[in-house]
């Protein structure tokens, strides 16, 4: 396969053994051939749209939360005082108040397990709430039921709009908006900051509206922004992993905020549009099967060595 691949590299570079719609050929199958490098089969993400839940009341939904225990959804509008919970037929259940200003800079998660906040220790399945329009900028602990705040941090973030916690790393990472929208992993008992880095990839990555989220499976981080109609996942330590194409859903735009179910592997969105979408496949690949990249290898090399 390398010299293959090499071969087809240099005849790309010289542009003298392929007509235009050969070329454009090749390069699709590249792309197709080059999948076969992850893992054994080689595998692609096929994100699928589950569910819209249309929560729209001419109010942006600016986060959500999803609550493993009781499987409810919290969600908070900009400058609202309070944060709404829905079950999963967009019912709404009941409201607890939003700590801190009236903001369209929030963000909400719960702690995967028990997690100290501002010395306090909190019990697992706490609402964590990150006010971006707090000055400073306030991580909360809440009590999901009744919205009474149980403690409290300053962050080190600036202009922050999502946050999430990391259960294996026992810290709190937030992304911001400004400051090259940069994503910033703090110490969530005494605020002190670990790491910082900006979300870049072979794509550009503009956040305004957006959000943060760690997937349990692999402790990797999964970005949203409003103005781009894919998922980026990286690393906790800034690396880029990959971005995940969400072109092919149309009605899944505006992504303001983004909550994982790890048992479930499903992925709930939230959009400016007041919308809110269960997806499912961001997670498990659709393996590709061996005979079919076989197949497209061969006709690859085959192509790299027609003549005019």
């Amino acid at each position: 396969m390398p010299s293959d691949l090499a071969y087809l590299g240099s005849a790309e570079k010289k542009n003298t053994k392929f007509k235009g719609s050969q070329m454009r050929l090749v390069n699709t199958l590249m792309v197709v051939v080059g999948l076969s490098m992850v893992g054994t089969q080689g595998a692609i993400a096929m994100p699928v749209l589950e569910d819209s839940l249309d929560l729209n009341t001419g109010v942006i939904v600016n986060s959500i939360a999803y609550d493993p225990v009781a499987g409810f959804l919290y969600i908070h509008r900009d400058f609202s005082a309070d944060i709404e919970v829905f079950d999963q037929s967009g019912s709404l259940q009941f409201t607890i108040a939003a700590p801190g200003t009236t903001s369209n800079d929030f963000d909400l998660d719960f702690a995967d397990s028990a997690i100290n906040v501002g010395g306090v220790a909190i019990a697992a399945n706490s609402l964590l709430v990150a006010n971006g329009d707090d000055s400073p900028e306030i991580l909360s602990a809440l009590n999901k039921n009744d919205g009474s705040v149980l403690a409290s941090q300053v962050l080190p973030s600036a202009a922050l709009v999502g946050g999430a916690y990391h259960f294996a790393r026992d810290s709190f990472f937030t992304v911001d908006w400004q400051s090259n929208d940069l994503v910033t992993e703090a110490n969530a008992n005494n605020g002190n900051l670990i790491n910082s880095f900006a979300p870049t990839g072979p794509n550009s990555f503009d956040v305004n509206y957006g959000d943060i989220d760690v997937f349990a499976g692999t402790g990797n981080l999964y970005i949203v922004s409003d103005r781009h109609d894919f998922i980026r996942e990286m690393t906790p330590d800034g690396t880029f992993v990959r971005d995940i194409d969400l072109a092919g859903i149309p009605q899944v735009f505006g992504l303001s905020g983004i909550a994982i179910d790890d048992i479930n592997e499903i992925v709930w969105v939230s959009s400016t549009g007041g919308t809110i979408h269960k997806l499912s496949g961001v997670f498990t690949p659709i393996p590709i099967p061996a005979p079919i990249l076989l197949f497209v290898s061969g006709l690859v090399v085959l192509l790299g060595r027609r003549k005019r």
